[in-house]
C-alpha cells in the first residue's frame, strides 16, 4: 500500500501511496466508521470501581473529573476562537477546526454526564441517610424506575 520514495533533508524515510494504497484509501473514505466494541473510557471505569470501593470519596472523584473535564473543554473553545480568529482557509484549518469541534462536543457530553453523575450520588446519599435514620438499608442500584432516567 505504501512505497518508500526517498529520504528528507533531516535523514527521514518519507513514503508515498501506491496505486493499490490510493484505491484502499478511497474506499476507506466511504465506509462507515464503525466501534469495534465499547468505547475504551477510563472515566466510567473509575466512577464504578470508586462507588463499590470502600474508603473512597466518590465526590472527590467526581469533582476532580469535572474540573478536567472543564479545563479540557476551555482550552478545546480557546483553540477554536483562535482558528475562527484567523478563518480557516485551507483544508488543514477546517479538517483542525472539526477535530476541535469534535473533542468540545464529546467534552460538553462528559460534563453533562459527570453532572448527572454527581446528582445520582447525591440522591443516593439522601436515600441512604433518609433508609438509616429510619432503620431501613438502602438498596443501591436497584433497578426501579429512577434508575431507568438519565437525565436526571
Amino acid at each position: 500500500l505504501v512505497a518508500r520514495q526517498g529520504v528528507d533533508a533531516a535523514g527521514r524515510v518519507v513514503y508515498a501511496l501506491t496505486e493499490a494504497g490510493r484505491a484502499e484509501l478511497r474506499d476507506w473514505y466511504v465506509r462507515p466508521a464503525r466501534r469495534t466494541g465499547p468505547p475504551c473510557d477510563e472515566r466510567p471505569v473509575k466512577l464504578a470501581l470508586a462507588i463499590t470501593a470502600s474508603g473512597v470519596d466518590v465526590r472527590e472523584v467526581v469533582d476532580v473529573q469535572r474540573r478536567h473535564v472543564s479545563e479540557a473543554l476551555q482550552d478545546y473553545v480557546r483553540q477554536r476562537a483562535e482558528v475562527l480568529a484567523r478563518g480557516p482557509e485551507c483544508p488543514e484549518e477546517v479538517a483542525r477546526l472539526l477535530v476541535l469541534e469534535q473533542r468540545i462536543c464529546h467534552a460538553e457530553a462528559d460534563a453533562r454526564w459527570l453532572d448527572h453523575c454527581a446528582a445520582r450520588l447525591l440522591r443516593l446519599h439522601l436515600t441512604d441517610s433518609e433508609e438509616s435514620a429510619g432503620g431501613g438499608s438502602a438498596a443501591h442500584g436497584a433497578g426501579g424506575a429512577d434508575d431507568a432516567r438519565p437525565d436526571e
